[in-house]
């Protein structure tokens, strides 16, 4: 999975020194910092656009990490899960501020716009659960459209397993332990534009 790959390549970043150190007296001192450089920028890379994401979409990082999960396990590609979250979050948003056509379906569930906004990933869940207990296939498909627009196709599968199983996964997520902490991912992001700079003088000096 998406979440997988971050993990591991923030795993080799850690290992990465040891691995330096092998490599320096097989392969040479240039090769090897190059590997090294390349092997971080990756990992730095996946940790920045974590963080871009979840800042777009409105959500944590840690949230975002088990949604993403959630959705790959549930059959939903993460990009079309990003998709269809960002467009998620701006629906609630209309509708906290009275348009858009999500509206009139949170208000027919009985549901606060304004309290789902200010919690898109809880809101998700509660809506998947209102969703699930939509029994005409039909209707179910015209609800998610009006909340996800385009994006509603995808998040099909994943929606009408309800909230509780959406909370399951979840927490699965948290419980393999590949939910990244939110302050290491922020720092990494921070890190990568340094790195940036730091490693184009390295690489000139084994040019």
């Amino acid at each position: 999975s998406g979440l997988g790959t971050l993990k591991t390549a923030i795993g080799s970043v850690t290992s990465g020194y040891g691995a330096l150190k092998t490599a320096i007296g097989a392969l040479g001192v240039g090769f090897a910092v190059k590997t090294f450089i390349s092997m971080t920028e990756a990992a730095l890379d996946l940790a920045g656009n974590l963080v871009d994401t979840a800042d777009k979409i409105g959500l944590s990082t840690s949230s975002l990490q088990e949604l993403q999960f959630a959705a790959e396990q549930s059959g939903v590609g993460v990009e079309s899960f990003n998709d269809a979250m960002t467009i998620f979050t701006r629906k609630l948003a209309e509708a906290a501020a009275g348009t858009g056509t999500a509206k009139e379906r949170l208000v027919a569930f009985g549901l606060d716009a304004k309290a789902l906004a200010a919690d898109p990933a809880q809101a998700l869940t509660i809506v998947a659960e209102k969703i699930k207990g939509i029994t005409n296939q039909g209707e179910r498909l015209d609800v998610i459209r009006d909340l996800f627009d385009r994006g509603g196709a995808a998040m099909v599968q994943m929606l009408q397993a309800g909230g509780p199983a959406l909370d399951a996964l979840r927490q699965k997520a948290r419980d393999l332990g590949i939910v990244l902490d939110e302050d290491l991912l922020r720092r990494s992001e921070e890190v990568g534009d340094q790195f940036e700079a730091a490693s184009k003088v390295i690489d000139l000096q084994f040019k």
